[in-house]
């Protein structure tokens, strides 16, 4: 915005040594969507978790046929290496699945995520929409999900 001052924090590598007790007990991360949040998320959390000495697989998961693939492959996630494949596939592998689809595709496709993911698991959500299109009608997040 035209007249507006934006500061730029750098840095936080000298926290990464704090990244293996923050993800204690994940091993498998599924991103779940190629769109306007995904790509950053997903190759941050890949390059830190690798730099930090974590033993925790970042992996992406798209619709079958998606376009997105060829960039997922393009910045290095790939079938070949088990971190490219189809969203409810990595989902059900994941103890952790950032839910990075639209929330057009959140509402219509919820119950089939919380289906797939397995007991026990943590939901990432980028932003509240869920949580309030799940309270509008009177729904919630299962019991056996964090």
């Amino acid at each position: 915005m035209a007249g507006t001052t934006e500061q730029i924090v750098k840095g936080g590598r000298d926290l990464f040594p704090k990244l293996p007790k923050a993800f204690e007990g994940i091993k498998e991360i599924g991103v779940i969507g190629w769109g306007s949040q995904a790509p950053a998320q997903a190759q941050n959390l890949r390059d830190s978790l690798d730099e930090a000495g974590c033993d925790i697989k970042v992996r992406i998961g798209l619709r079958e046929g998606s376009s997105s693939f060829e960039e997922a492959r393009e910045v290095g996630f790939s079938e070949d290496a088990d971190t490219l494949g189809e969203m409810y596939d990595i989902i059900g592998k994941s103890d952790l699945v950032m839910l990075l689809i639209s929330d057009a595709a959140q509402a219509a496709l919820y119950k089939e995520v919380f289906a797939a993911m397995k007991p026990g698991a943590t939901l990432g959500l980028s932003h509240g929409f869920l949580l309030g299109y799940l309270e509008s009608i009177g729904e919630s997040f299962p019991e056996d999900m964090d």
